[in-house]
Order: C-alpha cells, then sequence, then structure tokens
C-alpha cells in the first residue's frame, strides 16, 4: 500500500521505497478487525524537511474490518468520502 499520492509523489520526487528504513511498528487483532501501523520511508531528491537525508518517511494505519457475512449494498461513488493527511515535522530529530 502507497502512503505518496501523484501530485506530492512529483513535487517531493520520490523515486522508490527504501526497504531497510521501512518496518511495521505493530499490529493488533480484535475479534472484528485488524489494525497495522507501520512506517515507510521513501528516497526522495526534494523532501518536505532536510534535503540533507534524501529521504521522506510517514506513518501509516490500517484498519481492515471483517466483512458479515451477508454481502453489504455496495456504496456508491461519493466525492465527500476519502481519506486525508497530516502534516508533522520533527525539528528535534537529528536526522
Amino acid at each position: 500500500m502507497s502512503g505518496t499520492i501523484g501530485f506530492l509523489r512529483q513535487q517531493y520526487q520520490v523515486r522508490r521505497l527504501d526497504r531497510d528504513r521501512s518496518y511495521i511498528e505493530s499490529a493488533k487483532s480484535f475479534p472484528e478487525n485488524i489494525q497495522v501501523r507501520h512506517v515507510l520511508t521513501y528516497n526522495a531528491g526534494n523532501p518536505p524537511s532536510d534535503e540533507q537525508t534524501a529521504t521522506l518517511s510517514m506513518m501509516m494505519n490500517q484498519s481492515m474490518v471483517l466483512l458479515p457475512k451477508e454481502p453489504m449494498r455496495p456504496r456508491y461513488e461519493d466525492y465527500r468520502v476519502g481519506w486525508f493527511t497530516v502534516s508533522q515535522i520533527d525539528y528535534g530529530s537529528d536526522a
């Protein structure tokens, strides 16, 4: 699952996922769902903060819910439903 969207990928010149610096932070299972939190680090030519690292890191959280035995009615496309991002720069980090 990718954490970057098209225009940000172009703006930050994202090249590829850095597999050595990407990892699963936690995975929790519950009776009806699973929560997975992971950090994705990409090599980037124009990162939004420290250009010396030439990387862009983000924390992602995925929620996977068990579907009911009886299929649900499909939800039609609605522009009001989507996803959002929250930007954060850690100025105290040595990176």
